[in-house]
Formats: C-alpha cells, sequence, structure tokens
C-alpha cells in the first residue's frame, strides 16, 4: 500500500543565505512521498532564482512567486494547493533532521492523531547542513482529554506554539473558519499561536514528543530580532481564543492562560528594549499585562530559570529604561 502524500509548505522571503539548507533537508528526508511547496513571498534577493532552479532539479518541488504578503499569507498561499494528507510548515532558515517526516507520519496515522507536535535545537546563524545526523529521544505521550490536551499546550513554551514544530493533518486544518487562509494575515506577529489557541480547541488526539527533529536557526536580521513595529501587538489576539475556554471542560488549562498572558506581554517588552518607540499608553498597557499576570506564572513548573530570571528581575528594569526613552 502506497504511503500517503505530505505537504512541506516552505514560506520565503529574502532567504537565500539558507536556502541550501532547506534544499538539503527536504531532498534527505526518509519518507519520499512528498511534495515541497516553496512560496516566494516577492523576495528582491536571489531567492525566487534558486527555487525556480531547485525546481526544475527536483521533482518533488512545487515555486509558488507572490507579492510580498507576510508570513501567514505566504503559508496561506502554499496550503491553497497542496494535496497532502498531511501538512507540515518548515521556515526558510532552519534545518529538520532527515526523518522528521517519517517520525511524525508513524506517529500520527499509528494513532490516528490530529497533530504532531515535536522540540527543538537552537542553533547559530552561521550552522551549515552537510549531511548532518544527530540522535533524538523516542519519548513520546498520547493525550486525548481536552483539558491535558489545552493544558499541555500553553505550558509548552519552548517551540510547543510554532507552527513549524507540528505535523498537521490537512483534514484538522480544513476545520479552520476561512480555509485555506488558517493563518490570519492581520497578524503580524504570533500568528503560530492564534491559530494554536484555536486548533488544540478542537484536537481529539494529539502526540506530544520529546524529539528534537528541528534546529532553530539565531538570525539577528530576522523578523523575531528586528525593531519593535507597533504591528506585533497582534501578539495579543490570541486573548480572545483562551478567554474563551469553558472551565466546566478545562478547568486546568485556564488556569494556566493568565502566565500565557504574562509570557506575551514579556516578549513585547523585550523587544522594545532596543526600540525607539513613543508611545507611552501603548507601553503601559503591556507592562500592566506583564504586571497583572506576573503572579500566574510560578505555574508554569517547567519554566527554564532563565524565563523566572527574566521576569522577576531583568523585566522591571528594563521597563524602567523603556520608560525613560520616551520623549516628554
Amino acid at each position: 500500500m502506497e504511503k500517503d502524500l505530505v505537504s512541506i509548505i516552505v514560506p520565503c522571503y529574502n532567504a537565500s543565505r539558507f536556502l541550501n539548507d532547506v534544499f538539503l533537508s527536504i531532498k534527505n528526508q526518509t519518507y519520499q512521498n512528498i511534495e515541497a511547496i516553496f512560496v516566494d513571498d516577492g523576495s528582491t534577493d536571489e531567492t525566487g532564482k534558486m527555487l525556480d532552479n531547485f525546481a526544475r532539479s527536483y521533482s518533488k518541488a512545487k515555486v509558488v512567486h507572490k507579492v510580498n504578503g507576510g508570513l501567514s499569507s505566504a503559508r496561506n498561499a502554499g496550503l491553497a494547493i497542496a494535496k497532502g494528507k498531511y501538512i507540515y510548515f518548515m521556515d526558510s532558515d532552519d534545518i529538520i533532521h532527515p526523518e522528521t517526516i517519517e517520525y511524525c507520519y508513524k506517529l500520527i496515522t499509528g494513532y490516528n492523531a490530529d497533530l504532531v507536535n515535536f522540540n527543538l535545537k537552537h542553533i547559530s546563524q552561521e550552522y551549515r547542513y552537510s549531511n548532518i545526523s544527530w540522535n533524538y529521544s523516542k519519548k513520546y505521550e498520547i493525550l486525548s482529554n481536552p483539558d491535558q490536551i489545552y493544558t499541555k499546550f500553553i505550558v509548552d513554551i519552548n517551540g510547543g506554539r510554532a507552527a513549524w514544530s507540528k505535523f498537521f493533518s490537512h483534514d484538522l486544518l480544513k476545520t479552520v473558519p476561512g480555509y485555506p487562509k488558517v493563518f490570519n494575515e492581520k497578524c503580524f506577529y504570533g500568528e503560530d499561536i492564534l491559530l494554536s489557541t484555536y486548533l488544540f480547541r478542537i484536537c481529539k488526539i494529539v502526540v506530544y514528543s520529546k524529539a528534537k527533529l528541528y534546529l532553530y536557526r539565531r538570525v539577528k536580521s530576522s523578523m523575531m530580532h528586528a525593531s519593535f513595529s507597533e504591528k506585533e501587538l497582534s501578539l495579543f489576539m490570541f486573548e480572545e481564543n483562551v478567554k474563551a475556554l469553558d472551565p466546566t471542560i478545562y478547568p486546568t488549562a485556564v488556569k494556566y492562560v493568565p502566565s500565557m498572558i504574562c509570557l506575551s506581554a514579556m516578549d513585547i517588552v523585550y523587544r522594545l528594549r532596543n526600540s525607539d518607540y513613543q508611545n507611552p499608553e501603548v507601553v503601559n498597557e503591556i507592562y500592566h499585562k506583564y504586571r497583572d499576570n506576573l503572579k500566574y506564572l510560578p505555574r508554569l513548573s517547567r519554566l527554564p530559570l532563565s524565563y523566572r530570571f527574566g521576569t522577576l528581575v531583568t523585566l522591571p528594569v528594563m521597563y524602567l529604561i523603556i520608560r525613560k526613552k520616551l520623549k516628554g
């Protein structure tokens, strides 16, 4: 019996520097019944040309060229033409283990799951793919209780909210209102979290794996490390989803919601530190989201020490620094 088709969707914007690593990551997958959909989101460098050249040499690749519309728009464009029974979103500057697709496929089909969530390793921007292979934990857990599924999602801060750490059933994504536009194109920052806060509410079975199958590259010039823009306040769009959780169905998960809001506010404050943003009302609002929910943060028992230190000590000091930058 032929294995199911898996669609790998890669949004690309001025990604020429790391695309060869992405090509190798996909070509070297042990699971080969795939289609690799690359979406050139209006790149101004050599990205488009590199994608076209790769597609000519690799029959499983498809390329979509579009005007720049942002990450959500690019992912949606790829999903619109995806034919796979299963969907995986990969970023254009990272690397996946050669067994990523095969490993996730076995889990999602073996347990008839809606999605598989796995882990990551951090790498520097100088790291390169060259027949790499690394060992990973085979441990995983199967969750089918709605409250357990959503609680696990909220407390898993190590990539658990990112699209690239998930292997989706296409049928699951088709339940999202507006499909194939499953990523909100008005959400400039945190679109993964917004989608996840919806999907984890309708999942019946989720496989959580400790396998570190994704190499996440720390790129200084990436959107994650760019100067602050007010568009990034769209990160808080997820609040409507989590605040709508029914406490009779999600009694444990709702207790962690304030912690999730606190960490998100902490993220924005960190991004404000190197900016010249000049709206004190917004700065105060973000800080209050952090401060008012801080008391709930200890509930995240697995929170790394660096987060605890940053939240309790570094963040208040950083806030004062930001306040001093405000004119008037």
